[in-house]
């Protein structure tokens, strides 16, 4: 059975990758299991797609982007009373983008980057019933770089 595929499309100018990958008939863990849901690991997306492009523009300059499509998750959540209680959580996009110049001859590279670009409610939902809810994950983010290569 097929689990994924990636394709690449490498060019002078840019390159671009998309990836899928399922987890479907993958469990053999009864622990990570979600009741009634065979096809679903716990806090693993049953699919996900993932994207990626990088243009080299004149001067330099340089863009990217990536994106990863997470369909629904399934993970325990505490419910304040002490119990654990299976919740399934929607899907998600995250989106990442980066903008940069690079001068050849110093080879001197400044980028700046965000990162979860549209603030998407994205968590860490363990893969068992460990009684406590999911952690929050970063909200977005920026970052600069600045590099030179020797």
């Amino acid at each position: 059975m097929i689990r994924g595929v990636l394709v690449a499309a490498l060019f002078v100018w840019s390159t671009t990758l998309l990836a899928f990958y399922t987890a479907e008939g993958k469990n053999e863990v009864d622990g990570y299991a979600v009741p009634g849901h065979d096809a679903v690991l716990l806090a693993a997306p049953q699919h996900k797609v993932t994207g990626g492009a990088r243009a080299r523009l004149p001067h330099g300059i340089y863009a990217s982007t990536t994106v990863a499509w997470l369909g629904e998750r399934w993970g325990y959540a505490g419910d304040g009373a002490g119990n654990s209680v299976l919740e399934k959580f929607d899907s998600l996009t995250l989106v990442n983008a980066q903008l940069g110049w690079r001068d050849p001859v110093s080879k001197l590279d400044v980028s700046l980057g965000v990162f979860n670009l549209f603030d998407a409610p994205y968590s860490y939902i363990q893969p068992y019933d460990g009684e406590h809810s999911p952690m929050p994950a970063e909200p977005r983010e920026i970052a600069a770089r600045v590099s030179m290569g020797f």
